[in-house]
């Protein structure tokens, strides 16, 4: 006889601190990577959070699609 326990599922946690980054291919290149592990996550069927910092503070997106729209809209705000 076999025992096997239900491992739960790890979900993914990202950050972007726009602050750190100037505009230009680098920022685009992160935001590119930021996408393709909401994507992997959402194929894995596994929880995904994002967390954006900012002058204001930080918030957090929770889901797929809300973290994808956060990532839509951030811009580099880097010197």
């Amino acid at each position: 006889m076999r025992t096997f326990e239900d491992e739960r599922a790890s979900g993914l946690r990202l950050h972007l601190d726009p602050r750190l980054w100037r505009p230009g291919p680098a920022f685009e290149r992160e935001l590119e990577l930021l996408s393709g592990g909401i994507l992997q996550a959402r194929l894995h069927r596994r929880p995904v959070a994002l967390t954006v910092a900012s002058d204001a503070g930080t918030r957090t997106y929770e889901g797929f699609t809300p973290c994808w729209r956060a990532l839509a809209i951030a811009e580099a705000a880097g010197v």
